[in-house]
């Protein structure tokens, strides 16, 4: 009896350590099966995380180019104002409204005053015009020794704040189209220097074309619209024009080169006009 009771006890030990070994194996499988599933999960969500960071890139490059068009287009607004005026005033395409008070100012509302003209509206205002727009104008008129002037106009009108139509036609009227031996010769487009006694010889010598206009520019604000310069009147073409030459009429030659220019340049007035009148 007593060898009996031992071997049921074994054989219920064995079955129950086989039992528990059969559940321990199940536990681990289906543990198994849930690292694979977490596994499967983790690649899942690895590759869904990808796609967001390149999403986020992509959205991140969208932002970007929307800023930039933004900009593009904010600057592209201000260079319509500006040609806008200068267009109105060099023109003088204000009609009998406008004749009264002066062009309307950033806040849409005119000012009050004269009519703004070439020959008095300040010379260090902006000219809403094109390095293009002046290379156009040059080859209209045959105008080859001017010919890649137009950057450095823009140039200086940056660095030195002279409107870049007033340096055009001071050296369109000085170099007779770049024309004169002066232009030629010595690289000088404006007539720097060359007094009415011995013109070719007094005047001035450059290295190159556009080192005249940069003298220009900074002769101008230096000498002829800041307060205290040598030969300060008041910031316009009018007052500049009766100490920078002894033609009387300088100034008004120079204002009728302006009007050429721009009307030349601007194939679309009636986009400058209106505008000129949304403002």
């Amino acid at each position: 009896m007593r060898r009996n009771k031992i071997t049921r006890f074994q054989f219920m030990l064995v079955a129950g350590l086989f039992l528990a070994l059969l559940l321990a194996l199940v536990h681990i499988s289906e543990l198994r099966c849930e690292q694979s599933n977490l596994l499967a999960i983790v690649r899942v969500l690895a590759i869904v995380s990808a796609e967001n960071q390149a999403m986020a890139e992509q959205l991140g490059g969208y932002r970007d180019r929307v800023d930039e068009l933004l900009q593009r287009n904010s600057f592209l607004e201000e260079i319509l104002f500006w040609r806008s005026r200068s267009y109105l005033a060099v023109t003088e395409s204000q009609g009998p409204v406008r004749a009264a008070a002066a062009l309307p100012s950033r806040s849409g509302l005119a000012e009050a005053g004269p009519a703004v003209t070439a020959l008095n509206m300040p010379v260090w205002s902006r000219s809403g015009f094109t390095e293009a727009d002046f290379e156009h104008v040059w080859r209209v008129f045959n105008a080859g020794n001017l010919a890649g002037t137009g950057k450095t106009l823009l140039q200086a009108e940056q660095d030195y704040g002279i409107n870049a139509l007033v340096l055009a036609a001071i050296i369109v009227h000085e170099s007779a189209w770049g024309k004169s031996a002066i232009a030629v010769q010595k690289n000088n487009l404006a007539g720097l220097g060359a007094y009415d006694h011995s013109p070719f010889s007094s005047a001035f010598a450059f290295a190159a074309k556009e080192d005249s206009i940069i003298f220009l520019a900074d002769l101008i604000k230096r000498e002829y619209i800041t307060p205290g310069g040598r030969y300060y009147n008041s910031p316009d073409l009018q007052e500049i024009g009766k100490r920078y030459a002894t033609d009387p009429q300088w100034a008004r030659k120079v204002a009728a080169k302006m009007k050429l220019i721009v009307l030349t340049a601007v194939e679309d007035p009636e986009i400058i006009l209106t505008n000129a009148e949304r403002r």
